[in-house]
């Protein structure tokens, strides 16, 4: 597995309920814990996220992290019924909260199946 440096980059999605968003936080705990000591990045991940109520009541999540929009979409692609959050996905700018992304359903849910999914992803 190869090591690679990363950037922060700035993501957003919203989320049909709050016990969504605390799953996937969950989620995310766990995929880091598994990169830190898998070999993936030679220096600490960052990982920041901030949770807003948007127009309409629902949450919305911005993260702050050197993950990649594939990495993230992969993460959220776990949570049942995430669809709401992996179509809403976007960077941060160009964030509107419309559900436009794609779902393919792709939901392996072990950290063997993970690592070999991160050895098919081009990093950007």
């Amino acid at each position: 597995m190869k090591t690679t440096e990363r950037k922060l980059s700035k993501y957003k999605f919203r989320a049909e309920m709050f016990n969504d968003c605390v799953t996937t936080l969950k989620l995310f705990n766990g995929v880091l814990q598994s990169l830190r000591f898998g070999g993936r990045y030679s220096q600490s991940i960052e990982f920041n996220y901030n949770i807003q109520i948007g127009s309409f009541g629902e949450p919305e999540v911005e993260i702050i992290s050197q993950l990649t929009y594939q990495e993230i979409k992969w993460i959220l692609e776990r949570v049942q019924n995430g669809h709401v959050m992996v179509q809403s996905l976007s960077t941060s700018d160009s964030y509107t909260g419309n559900r436009d992304g794609d779902y393919d359903g792709f939901t392996p849910n072990s950290m063997v199946e993970y690592k070999k999914y991160l050895n098919t992803i081009d990093d950007e």
